[in-house]
């Protein structure tokens, strides 16, 4: 039984009159020069600290393929290694706190992710995981590269408790929000279903609060304190932990690549990342296949 919404919701069917906004190409436009200038904070920030960072998932694919956003792709994804992602949210907020807000699953109450947010004070970007967040700005993902263990079983064992410990997340959180989500995919029917069953999972698991499940599950995840393993791997990625499982001596070699205005750092073993997120990925989608750009309210 696969429960997961990530894909689901990128080509949903959604109601207008429930409040969905769909972005025009103008506002598509001004949101990605937004986040473009978040990342530029970002990068500046890690370079002057000298804290890895680099592109991650699309953000990658656009550097490599379009040299800056995938056309049609609304946001970003940066990728950091766990030791510089420590050091990284105790420093950030700190230097940068009137001008962003930083969400992670460590320091956020009621967050119910497992990766970190950066998002940009006086404006809105409200996704339905954020019906009840005030704090909803635009925003740059980072997610955190975990090391992973030299020993098969133990890899194997950290693997699947990192899959279902994220999924138990992700219910819990549509349980808190079901009241005010679940009619918001009423147009899309398997959506439906399956934002109604995750609901339902996360009634059961309500005996603990969303913080306390947050807190298990990013503990779970970077349960390998090994710095110098052989593998590493992206937990909350989009191919989970063991599609987005990398060679240490390979992945985290990085090199500089064009990013609009900006030369940016992506892994040098890009082709390789690259074809286990996306297989063939010079290949353009079709234009039903591309990601909506569907929010419930917009300020930039």
């Amino acid at each position: 039984m696969n429960l997961s919404t990530f894909e689901m919701l990128k080509t949903m069917n959604a109601d207008a009159s429930k409040g969905w906004i769909e972005l025009n190409d103008v506002q598509l436009k001004e949101l990605q020069q937004t986040v473009l200038g978040i990342a530029k904070d970002i990068f500046d920030f890690c370079e002057h600290h000298n804290l890895t960072i680099f592109l991650g998932g699309g953000s990658c694919l656009g550097a490599v393929r379009h040299r800056g956003f995938i056309p049609w792709d609304d946001d970003m994804d940066l990728n950091m290694p766990r030791r510089d992602y420590d050091i990284f949210i105790k420093l950030f907020q700190q230097e940068y706190g009137e001008k962003y807000w930083i969400h992670t699953p460590e320091k956020t109450s009621n967050y119910g992710s497992l990766m970190a947010k950066v998002l940009l004070k006086n404006t809105i970007v409200r996704k339905y995981e954020d019906i009840n967040n005030q704090e909803c700005g635009a925003f740059v993902d980072i997610f955190v590269v975990e090391n992973s263990f030299d020993n098969a079983i133990l890899r194997k064992i950290h693997g699947y408790g990192c899959i279902v410990l994220s999924g138990l997340v992700s219910c819990r959180r549509f349980y808190r929000d079901s009241s005010q989500i679940i009619p918001l995919f009423e147009k899309d029917n398997k959506v439906y279903k399956t934002v109604k069953l995750k609901a339902r999972i996360g009634k059961f698991l309500s005996f603990l609060p969303l913080d306390a499940w947050t807190h298990i599950a990013n503990n779970w995840n970077k349960l390998c304190k090994n710095n110098l393993s052989k593998y590493v791997v992206i937990p909350t990625g989009s191919k989970r932990y063991f599609g987005e499982l990398y060679s240490r001596a390979t992945y985290l070699n990085t090199e500089k690549a064009s990013f609009d205005q900006y030369c940016w750092l992506i892994t040098s073993d890009y082709d390789n990342y690259l074809r286990q997120l996306y297989n063939d990925y010079w290949q353009i989608p079709p234009v039903e296949k591309r990601e909506r750009h569907l929010l419930l309210e917009l300020k930039l």
